[in-house]
């Protein structure tokens, strides 16, 4: 179930998106976290509704874990520190 393949995510999207230098261990692959973010924008589906048990290969981000990411990117934007 995936939009774009994980090597395009990280070699075209990944480097665009700011992540924290320092925090807490991350849990999921960001190129999964994107993966998700993808699939909920092409699908149009309610985010309450997203398959993350499909979408990661470990265990999963619930879905107001992938809409937390997606919430802090978009207010962000792209290439801004996390800072």
């Amino acid at each position: 179930m995936e939009v774009l393949s994980k090597d395009i995510i990280v070699t075209w999207l990944l480097p665009y998106l700011p992540f924290p230098s320092q925090g807490r261990r991350r849990r999921v692959a960001p190129a999964e976290v994107v993966g998700a973010i993808l699939y909920k924008l092409k699908t149009g589906c309610q985010w309450r509704w997203l398959p993350v048990a499909a979408l990661f290969s470990g265990e999963p981000l619930s879905w107001q874990g992938v809409y937390y990411h997606f919430h802090t990117w978009s207010k962000q934007g792209p290439g801004k520190s996390c800072g």
